[in-house]
């Protein structure tokens, strides 16, 4: 190769590299238009959004990427509850009958006037039941306290055996059902009921029916419900009376005989639980308020039953 071609091959290297050089400006001028031009495009539209109240692409997008920060969860502290303890039950008490002159008294307001409709209940634990001596009751509707002048009817132990126990009634004829002796338990709570339903009276013990026997009419009315005495006192203890003024059925009397009773059940018109444990009164628990007094007086007196705990076997 001779110099001349040489100088020709050098000047055009020359011009390749000028050209060369001059097509990088170009295209690097050319990119930097395009992102004016983008850039001045959307400037334009968030104007037009601005002027219309229209939301735009840009404006969706520029708020698409705009980083939240979620709220942060609160966790409660935790907390511990106080420990309850539950308040032991009040104390279960029962009178204590000494088989001679105690009782219980309630005025009747006319409750105990059963006419043709009755019944009566206890749980009952005997201390003795002497085979000889006089009547006992454990519920009695008298014309009078003690000394008394008669009674329509008596929840009774008879004067021959204490533990033949029953129903009397008169209307104004008398008669009675009775259990026969061995009725009763000495030591032991047994659960006694009788009825009467204007033609018959029933006797229940432990909510099991036992015999019956006829009376017709309409029991004569009294003055008085005594608990716990006739011609004597019971003798032993007793709980957990009630009088109903209708004859209940079969199927009531098993049922709630070992149960506490809310007080407003239908008829029942004397529920005396004798939870006071002291003092003169015993409150009735059923809605008709005939609450009643231990004995003669309303002070102290020697025909008092005693308080005494009681460990009936009532849920």
């Amino acid at each position: 190769m001779n110099d001349d071609q040489t100088r020709i091959l050098i000047i055009l290297g020359s011009v390749m590299a000028v050209l060369l050089l001059i097509l990088i400006v170009v295209l690097a001028t050319r990119g930097d238009g395009d992102d004016t031009l983008a850039a001045t495009s959307t400037t334009t539209t968030i104007a037009e959004a601005d002027d219309g109240g229209t939301t735009t692409a840009a404006e969706t997008a520029t708020s698409a990427v705009t980083p939240t920060t979620a709220a942060t969860p609160t966790t409660a502290a935790p907390t511990t509850a106080a420990p309850t303890t539950a308040a032991p039950p009040p104390p279960d008490f029962a009178l204590r009958f000494d088989g001679v002159d105690d009782f219980v008294s309630v005025f009747d307001s006319g409750d105990f006037d059963f006419g043709t409709g009755m019944t009566l209940q206890a749980w009952v634990h005997p201390t003795s039941l002497p085979a000889t001596g006089q009547y006992a009751a454990v519920l009695q509707g008298a014309f009078s306290e003690p000394p008394f002048s008669g009674a329509a009817w008596t929840l009774l132990l008879d004067d021959n055996d204490h533990s033949d126990w029953g129903l009397s009634g008169c209307t104004p004829g008398c008669n009675s059902a009775k259990s026969g002796p061995g009725g009763l338990v000495v030591g032991q709570w047994q659960h006694i009921t009788a009825t009467f339903d204007g033609v018959a009276i029933m006797i229940y013990r432990n909510g099991t029916f036992l015999t019956s026997s006829v009376l017709s009419g309409s029991l004569s009315d009294v003055n008085y419900l005594l608990i716990g005495t006739w011609s004597e006192s019971f003798r032993g203890y007793i709980d957990e009376v009630r009088a109903w003024n209708h004859s209940r059925l079969p199927t009531d009397i098993q049922a709630d005989h070992d149960q506490v009773l809310t007080g407003d059940e239908i008829g029942l018109v004397g529920y005396w639980r004798f939870n006071e444990g002291e003092g003169q009164v015993v409150g009735d628990s059923s809605a008709a308020g005939n609450d009643g007094k231990l004995g003669s007086v309303l002070g102290a007196d020697s025909a008092d039953p005693t308080w005494a705990p009681s460990d009936v076997p009532v849920g």
